[in-house]
């Protein structure tokens, strides 16, 4: 934490960014997908009365547990060099705790870093076990279906590309972040 007191506030935004707005948006496509079994969920959670509240836990959960799957695959996909290297180049996240030991400003560097999870999870959390599902168990005969199928294959596609914008964004700035940090020393 720097001496305004804002360190936790970086954090939570980092947190907020890479793993609870992906749980939301994960539930929005259950629910555009899986309407019915969304609503029988909530009844037989008993949440009938209050399924706002159902939602927020089922967002924050949901997109915890999905996100960390989604975190293993990215681990696993780093092994693979043009990943790596040219997709989605390893941003060194972890020198941000060395930036903020010398005092350096990061706030601005959590928010792209957090941006870039962010984006890769919400593709891969729709790549990985939502669409499939959907092109599984729904009908695939309806026009309603390609429209809802398209919907979540563009988010996928735009999604990825802005994840590698903001890794690329994200690795030059702590590379800088780096060499000011080393001046300082």
């Amino acid at each position: 934490m720097n001496d305004k007191g804002s360190g936790l506030a970086e954090v939570g935004l980092f947190l907020l960014l890479a793993f609870v707005l992906p749980g939301y948006i994960y539930l929005g496509f259950f629910i555009l997908y899986f309407p019915e079994i969304y609503s029988s969920a909530i009844k037989s959670f008993g949440f009938q009365d209050n399924s706002g509240l159902f939602a927020l836990l089922l967002g924050v959960v949901g997109g915890l547990l999905l996100t960390s799957i989604c975190f293993f695959i990215e681990l696993l996909l780093r092994k693979i060099e043009c990943f790596d290297k040219r997709l989605f180049p390893d941003m060194g996240i972890y020198r941000l705790s060395v930036i903020e030991a010398k005092r350096r400003g990061s706030l601005h560097i959590r928010q792209v870093t957090g941006q870039a999870i962010m984006h890769f999870n919400i593709a891969l959390g729709l790549l990985v076990p939502i669409v499939p599902l959907y092109i599984i168990f729904q009908k695939a005969n309806t026009p309603e279906f390609y429209a809802k199928l398209s919907v979540g294959v563009i988010l996928i596609i735009a999604n990825f590309y802005i994840a590698r914008r903001f890794y690329i964004w994200g690795k030059s700035g702590l590379d800088k972040l780096d060499k000011l940090v080393k001046i300082d020393s």
